[in-house]
């Protein structure tokens, strides 16, 4: 009962509710903030070779796997070129 009314970024309220008890609705909008703000200036960059930003982290948040930086034109260049090579593969009976 005495953990229920302790401040969230205390040491024992962390040890026991987690890595994300620090993590209040405050701490979460300005993450969002912060990631439209980098997602904006990325954007008015123009640079089409600048890498894409990357969220704030979140507590207990798994990090973002499987990014690419191809373009949507590449990706299905890349898949057309797969499909063809496995009809190829199928018709000399590999």
């Amino acid at each position: 009962m005495l953990v229920a009314h302790l401040p969230a970024e205390s040491a024992t309220a962390r040890t026991v509710a987690g890595a994300g008890a620090g993590w209040t609705q405050e701490l979460e909008l300005l993450a969002c903030v912060y990631d439209r703000l980098s997602q904006q200036v990325w954007q008015a960059g123009g640079k089409a070779t600048a890498p894409k930003p990357t969220p704030f982290p979140r507590p207990g948040a798994a990090p973002a796997v499987h990014r690419t930086s191809l373009s949507p034109g590449q990706i299905h260049g890349r898949l057309v070129e797969q499909r063809r090579r496995r009809e190829l593969e199928v018709a000399d009976g590999c």
